[in-house]
């Protein structure tokens, strides 16, 4: 999840003065390995290699969240993942010259 976009909501939240717990998650359910390769893509680094410690146990498949509470609040349209690495990316860059 984009910080900004959880910043967003939370302002939305105080704004508004609604106080109800929520969870605040796109409904996408992404693996590590296609965060992994998102990564790669939205840094402009295609050249690296994304090897696997194939000795470790590959862990928990998927962790699902429900935002329909939040949705039915704040009809919030989520940064695609891509989008949100890359600009974190560009910032952090930019920030280091």
């Amino acid at each position: 999840i984009y910080a900004k976009d959880v910043a967003n909501i939370i302002k939305h939240f105080v704004d508004n003065d609604i106080t109800e717990s929520v969870n605040i998650a796109p409904n996408v359910n992404c693996s590590i390995a296609m965060i992994a390769e998102i990564a790669l893509h939205a840094c402009d680094a295609e050249n690296l290699e994304i090897i696997y410690d194939e000795t470790k146990p590959d862990g928990q498949m998927r962790k699902d969240v429900d935002n329909a509470k939040l949705k039915s609040i704040y009809d919030f349209e989520f940064t695609p993942l891509w989008t949100g690495i890359k600009n974190t990316y560009e910032n952090y860059k930019n920030s280091n010259k």
